[in-house]
């Protein structure tokens, strides 16, 4: 409901085609309900063997059949020219609302750029937004108005006639109509959910894309994100079968039960046979039209779903305006967290992964985040990196308060988040690392030494002009350049926070990291996350979650002390890992030179 009221003021310069359409409806509509009375007066002479007579205001000389017949052909011409009439103002309607929404989120995009406010969405990502989503929002708009719209008020308007012939025959017919109605609003439930995901996807694709230095885009990655895309719009059309076919199965037993209720009417004399014949022809007429009803309404959850996107643009760019957005300044007090919860999923599938009463994170702290998988490690981090909104809870960043429903971009300015999985299209060393012109490639060789990359630079003798991809490197090499291009970006945001960069390295490779990531990373304040054991001692703090929340909060030797039984115990119990960083013998005989 929120998206169409956001939608309204885009709406409401083309109300003079909507309502040139909803009238052009109504007539279209009309002539299709007086269609089968027609047909109904043309054919009872033949079919029930009984004489009729013309309408009083036809000429006495001209045959019944005639008059009858001439009704239907006008009717039908009535409706043909109202239907393109329909057709023509539903399109403009349709094609001016997307222009002034396409239109207002471009102009917003450019002013993000020239103000330097950002709000997440990055170039490929808006790119697919004002081209794909809106392209989608505007043929199913016309779509929604010419099939939902009028069909729908086809339905009522034959359930209201009915009911005139035979109370029990209309509502029974009404009846059908809600239940299929119902399966057409469940089957758009779900087809947002699912289009929401889709459109995330082909965003991230067209991000790759866009992203690109050159022709030969990173293959691997770009068919992992079009393999997922397609299993999402396979997955939608799957739902719109599935509500089809829910249409016809609740239309034929409607039908049938009409019929029977009709016939029996005819028995007793409550019904004339002439208007069970007159509900025949609406039966025939009628099949088509409540299965676009269906097809077509399901459809409106994609529509949402891309609107939502679309106006993502739009209503970030009026907190801009409005001068709610005021950049934050590098950190130099303290982060606080008060009753902060991240919830995910839709529906009955939606789950709290973060639910934090209250946390301080001092400016300049090293802080270790450790738990098992799933326990919401990475969505705490996304969080305070404004890549994943809360669902409620405020935050303070050095005393200022923001409300992380409606603010959580904010963040984005100040901290820089490196992701499990770093990725990137074929490009050049240097561009994979971010280096000013102003900077020599020695800069970036040596960050890159630190951080025990000697591999890479051995690999491409070309140095920092040697071009690749990253599904040519290993995912410890992948979170070395990142690691690397992070550390450079001085003075850069003040807050470093980084999910499980150790993992895929060895032992010797990540002691190396960590020793980089401390001394390059100065008076920035760093959030680390692992999903193994590593070596402690030099951060400041450890946080552990388990279930969202946070079940420690302790310095790393008191940690130690209050898990060492659970570590006893469990390594009595499991089989050795060889492949870990030992958090109880890593002292300083184990320290990288």
């Amino acid at each position: 409901m929120k998206t169409l009221v956001d939608a309204h003021a885009y709406v409401r310069p083309h109300g003079r085609s909507f309502c040139g359409g909803a009238a052009a409806a109504l007539v279209v509509v009309g002539a299709r309900i007086a269609l089968p009375w027609t047909l109904k007066a043309a054919l009872k002479p033949f079919v029930l063997h009984s004489s009729d007579q013309a309408p009083a205001w036809a000429p006495v000389s001209i045959d019944p059949l005639w008059v009858y017949a001439t009704s239907f052909l006008l009717l039908l011409a009535i409706m043909g020219y109202a239907d393109y009439r329909e057709r023509l103002s539903f399109a403009r309607f349709a094609i001016g609302f997307v222009h002034n929404l396409r239109s207002k989120a471009a102009q917003c995009l450019r002013h993000q750029i020239s103000t330097g406010a950002r709000s997440g969405v990055r170039q490929g990502d808006a790119i697919a937004r004002l081209i794909g989503d809106t392209a989608r929002i505007k043929a199913g708009t016309k779509g929604f108005l010419v099939h939902v719209a009028t069909n729908g008020l086809m339905a009522i308007g034959v359930s209201i006639v009915l009911m005139a012939i035979d109370p029990a025959l209309g509502v029974v017919f009404a009846l059908g109509v809600v239940l299929t109605s119902v399966a057409t609003w469940y089957g758009a439930k779900a087809i947002y959910g699912r289009a929401a995901k889709y459109r995330a996807k082909e965003g991230a694709l067209a991000e790759k894309i866009n992203s690109t230095h050159s022709e030969d885009v990173g293959v691997d990655s770009f068919t992992v994100e079009s393999s997922e895309s397609a299993k999402h719009e396979a997955r939608i059309t799957l739902l719109q079968g599935r509500t089809t076919w829910a249409a016809h199965v609740i239309f034929g037993t409607t039908v049938l039960i009409c019929l029977w209720i009709g016939v029996l009417g005819t028995r007793s004399g409550r019904v004339d046979a002439s208007n069970l014949v007159v509900f025949v022809l609406y039966a025939l007429m009628m099949r088509a039209p409540l299965v676009q009803l269906a097809r077509q309404g399901v459809r409106t959850g994609k529509i949402v779903a891309c609107l939502e996107r679309v106006l993502e643009i739009t209503t970030f760019d009026e907190a801009v305006s409005a001068g709610e957005l005021k950049a934050l300044g590098a950190l130099k007090s303290n982060i606080h967290l008060r009753y902060v919860r991240v919830r995910l999923g839709k529906g009955a599938n939606r789950r709290s992964c973060v639910r934090i009463a209250s946390l301080d994170l001092p400016a300049g702290q090293r802080v270790a985040v450790v738990g098992p998988q799933g326990s919401g490690k990475t969505i705490l981090l996304q969080m305070l990196a404004g890549a994943q909104p809360a669902s409620r809870g405020e935050l303070e960043w050095d005393g200022r308060k923001l409300i992380l429903e409606q603010e959580s971009h904010l963040l984005v300015g100040q901290t820089h988040l490196l992701t499990a999985l770093p990725t990137w299209t074929r490009r050049t060393l240097r561009a994979a690392l971010d280096l000013p012109s102003d900077v020599p490639d020695q800069a970036g060789i040596d960050m890159l030494r630190a951080c025990g990359a000697k591999a890479i630079l051995r690999r491409w003798s070309a140095g920092m002009d040697a071009r690749f991809s990253a599904d040519e490197l290993s995912l410890g090499e992948r979170k070395q350049i990142a690691i690397a291009r992070m550390l450079l970006a001085i003075p850069g945001p003040s807050v470093l926070l980084m999910d499980d960069p150790t993992s895929g390295m060895s032992k010797r490779a990540a002691r190396k990291m960590l020793s980089a990531i401390f001394k390059f990373a100065g008076s920035r304040t760093v959030l680390i996350s692992f999903s193994r054991p590593v070596k402690l001692q030099k951060f400041d703090r450890v946080l552990e979650l388990d279930g969202g929340q946070v079940v420690i909060d302790a310095d790393p030797e008191a940690w130690e002390h209050q898990t060492e039984l659970d570590r006893s115990s469990l390594a009595s119990t499991a089989p050795a890992d060889t492949d870990v960083l030992d958090i109880r013998n890593w002292d300083e005989r184990n320290q990288t030179p």
